[in-house]
């Protein structure tokens, strides 16, 4: 270890001596502190002080524990590394070539919330943990300003090939402790054929502008589009490939101040995009929560989704990339504030949309729900919803559901007006409705079983 300790020694020593000279010199003086190294037969480098290194170390399978600075154009090999997850130990100009790690953190490249802008050293962490199949990115508890787009991909020869990776940062979706926040006018955060890739503990938020609620206008507004501006895209690009990703899972996330939060195949050329779940995600201050765009995203799951600010759409189906419907189910979830529509589905293949237990309130509307096949009658099925419309003094008249989906059956649910007795509720299109409760009063008729309609509005009024 002694021998370890003097070489890294040596090595400050001559890299002083060398900045009087040339790039050879720089590299004959590496050279020799790598020889210096490898003539020892412990298993364990120490570097306890900033270094600067040239050329290529090979630690040729040794432990190489760092609590200074690395810096120059240096390529590490065959190294396993250990080090403090808070700490730089690497300037961006250091590359890793197949080394290991437990944990790789942002902080060893120089992400910091102090910096102006860790673009970079997000991009050179998620690159090395992907070039050396490091399985664990660490983003530690901060705000963090980036202004490029973050891009999780694999690039060899030009060409995307599969990737996968676990991002992790420590909050959740009450908190944004590890928050980026992004400055550019692109998408935050995109992944591209990404394969088993788990991304959480992370929130993301942009400079979009909602508008404000001042009453029954917004509530019948179309919020500014901002093509391309997405918190997180799944399969962004759709130059030289068709697959796309699969069994990503997106947990414990905060997206907002977005065009559209979660962005799944915008691209209009890749497939795939199958078995992602989003878990535990939190929308807002947003045009669209979450947003899908072709038919082979199959498996697709939303489990707890949470909307407590100003947005237009929570989920929309079938309206981007190649306009397709993928199958998508929705588990829970609790859409509050300023929501006006929950669903904006439109089906054109063959794959289903369900929802279960969903809980909202202050809504001006269902939502959209259409089936253009002439092939099939898709069905789209929601139940045990648990809906408190807001009322039309505030939200204004308008109809709760418009359909145009033959198979829309919503059963085993609540549709209320918050709070409000006497408020006519219409309904246009097609709907089934089974073992619904529309908020009638005890002593008439507490639930109405298994109604239909198939043009025109359905009307019901709730009276005391």
């Amino acid at each position: 270890m002694k021998k370890i300790i003097l070489a890294a020694l040596v090595l400050i020593s001559v890299n002083s001596f060398a900045q009087k000279y040339d790039d050879k010199m720089k590299i004959l003086l590496t050279i020799l502190f790598s020889l210096i190294l490898n003539f020892t037969n412990a298993q364990f480098v120490t570097l306890s002080v900033d270094t600067v290194i040239y050329g290529i170390w090979d630690l040729q399978g040794k432990t190489l524990n760092i609590n200074g600075k690395i810096s120059g154009n240096v390529i590490i090999k065959n190294a396993i590394i250990e080090a403090n997850r808070y700490a730089q130990i690497f300037d961006t100009n250091v590359a890793l070539e197949n080394c290991k790690t437990d944990n790789f953190s942002v902080a060893w490249y120089g992400a910091k919330p102090t910096n102006t802008d860790n673009s970079e050293a997000f991009q050179k962490s998620s690159d090395m943990c992907i070039k050396n199949n490091i399985y664990n990115l660490f983003i530690p508890e901060g705000a963090y300003t980036i202004s490029n787009s973050w891009l999780l991909r694999n690039l060899y020869n030009g060409r995307y090939i599969p990737w996968s990776l676990h991002i992790k940062g420590q909050g959740n979706i009450w908190s944004n402790k590890t928050l980026l926040r992004y400055s550019g006018n692109s998408f935050a955060v995109g992944m591209q054929l990404a394969k088993g890739v788990i991304f959480e503990g992370i929130a993301i938020t942009g400079v979009y502008s909602a508008p404000l609620n001042l009453g029954q206008e917004y509530y019948f507004s179309d919020f500014p589009v901002v093509p391309g501006y997405s918190g997180l895209v799944i399969d962004y690009d759709g130059t030289n490939l068709t697959s796309g990703s699969t069994g990503v899972r997106i947990k414990d996330t905060w997206i907002e101040k977005f065009d559209v939060c979660y962005d799944i195949s915008p691209n209009g050329v890749t497939y795939n995009a199958d078995i992602i779940k989003l878990e535990n995600i939190k929308v807002g201050n947003c045009r669209v929560g979450v947003r899908s765009g072709q038919a082979q995203e199959k498996g697709n799951e939303i489990n707890n989704i949470v909307a407590w600010g100003n947005t237009q759409i929570l989920i929309q189906i079938g309206k981007s990339g190649k306009w397709q419907a993928g199958h998508y189910i929705v588990r829970g979830g609790n859409i509050a504030g300023n929501v006006i529509q929950l669903f904006d589905v439109q089906l054109s293949g063959w794959n289903s949309f369900t929802v279960y237990g969903l809980y909202a309130e202050g809504i001006a509307r269902l939502g959209y729900f259409s089936a253009q096949t002439s092939q099939h009658k898709i069905p789209i099925e929601l139940d045990g919803l648990n809906i408190r419309f807001a009322p039309q003094s505030l939200a204004g008249k308008q109809n709760l559901i418009y359909s145009w989906a033959q198979r829309l059956m919503i059963s085993n649910s609540n549709l209320w007006y918050y709070g409000v007795v006497g408020d006519t509720m219409t309904f246009a299109g097609y709907c089934t409705f089974n073992n619904v409760d529309f908020g009638l009063s005890k002593w008439q008729n507490n639930y109405i079983n298994h109604l239909d309609y198939s043009n025109g509005n359905f009307i019901i009024k709730r009276t005391q």
